[in-house]
């Protein structure tokens, strides 16, 4: 034996980690200090759990997994080092995705050790760490409230089409059965549903079976469908000008991050009358209590105005021009309209308020190219 050469390891195995890969779709569902159950192949049909106790930061950008790391008792010494686990986590989900554990509530937990948790302050029994309440680590520990239960649809009533998502609601008070195509915001699917963030309400009834036959018929009778949910036929001028004020204004305010005179803007919006603004889009920007979602329908309203806007003279003093963003919602890139050509980002507000590039200026003649540039990351 050389010196310095290592003869043997000494380790403590009444406490093992497990080490767990979970997909990018898994993150939702995990949290600090939940339970975990998982299998070996050396125990078959035995049930053994531990604590989540790490999640990485990172991502591997080549199995797109987040390394998992649990805190496991081994009293009995039965786990061995290098076994391999296959693990279930079940997750109670309220509404933005916080984890529900009402067996936590009033409970504090250690930062470092989650199987630790007491009934009141003091320090972790194991590294001697303050412990936190439940609630400071993302928990609603409590028995959850009307407004903390997430609004679900099943997973067969969206019907989705690259990013946008639409269901067929039914519309009330007609004497036969008649039903609203409506685009909405989706969160991450649970099991067999999908968790709604925005766009219904609980008391509506949507089409779970058969919606493809609506949506094929109307597609059929070249009404808007799935593929045109926004599409407005036969838009004249009267329809489009008196929207373009209040909308400059709503786009100020987005670029100014003023969620307080937007939401006022948009009170203005929905009052007019205009064949652009649908009844879902009415629906959509009036249900909007954040930001980010009202930036997404921003998006919408701005799509909407810019397909008419193409081809018709627009009577407005000041010019407008059509703005393109190339980093908007995960780099799918959106498009607005804005008075002058200094660019004012209202998908990003003061975070990248010049990102973004002139497309084209919208006159009183035709639709113009314009080759003024501001801050374009594409």
């Amino acid at each position: 034996v050389d010196t310095g050469e290592p003869i043997y390891t000494i380790a403590d195995l009444d406490a093992l980690w497990v080490q767990l890969e979970a997909y990018e779709t898994d993150l939702p569902w995990l949290h600090f200090g939940q339970k975990v159950h998982f299998a070996t192949e050396s125990y078959p049909g035995e049930d053994f759990e531990g604590t989540i106790a790490f999640i990485n930061p990172t991502l591997n950008r080549d199995t797109r997994t987040v390394d998992i790391r649990v805190n496991v008792p081994n009293s009995n010494r039965r786990l061995k080092p290098g076994m391999f686990v296959r693990a279930t986590v079940r997750a109670q989900v309220a509404t933005g995705g916080r984890v529900m554990d009402p067996s936590l509530a009033g409970k504090w937990i250690s930062p470092m050790h989650p199987e630790i948790v007491k009934d009141g302050p003091g320090d972790c029994d194991v590294c001697g760490m303050a412990l936190v309440p439940a609630e400071e680590l993302g928990y609603v520990s409590a028995e959850a409230h009307a407004e903390d239960k997430p609004l679900v649809i099943p997973a067969t009533a969206p019907l989705i089409t690259g990013k946008r998502a639409v269901v067929y609601v039914e519309v009330s008070g007609e004497d036969t059965p008649t039903y609203e195509g409506r685009e909405i915001i989706l969160g991450a699917r649970a099991g067999d549903y999908y968790i709604v963030q925005h766009g219904l309400e609980a008391s509506e009834r949507v089409v779970v079976e058969g919606n493809f036959k609506i949506d094929s018929a109307l597609q059929i009778a070249a009404k808007p469908s799935m593929m045109r949910i926004d599409d407005v036929e036969d838009v004249d001028l009267d329809q489009v000008t008196p929207l373009i004020q209040p909308y400059l204004t709503l786009q100020e305010a987005l670029a100014g991050d003023d969620l307080a005179k937007a939401r006022g803007v948009v009170q203005t919006l929905v009052k007019i009358e205009s064949t652009l603004m649908t009844p879902s889009l009415q629906a959509s920007l009036t249900a909007a209590e954040s930001m980010d979602v009202l930036r997404k329908q921003f998006e919408v309203l701005s799509n909407a105005l810019l397909k008419p806007l193409g081809g018709m003279p627009i009577p407005f003093e000041t010019p407008l021009y059509r703005v393109h963003c190339p980093m908007a919602f995960d780099f799918t890139g959106a498009d607005w309209i804005q008075a002058g050509d200094d660019i004012r980002n209202p998908y990003f507000g003061a975070e990248m308020l010049a990102c973004g590039s002139v497309k084209g200026s919208l006159s009183l003649q035709d639709t113009t190219m314009s080759g003024h540039e501001g801050h374009d990351h594409e």
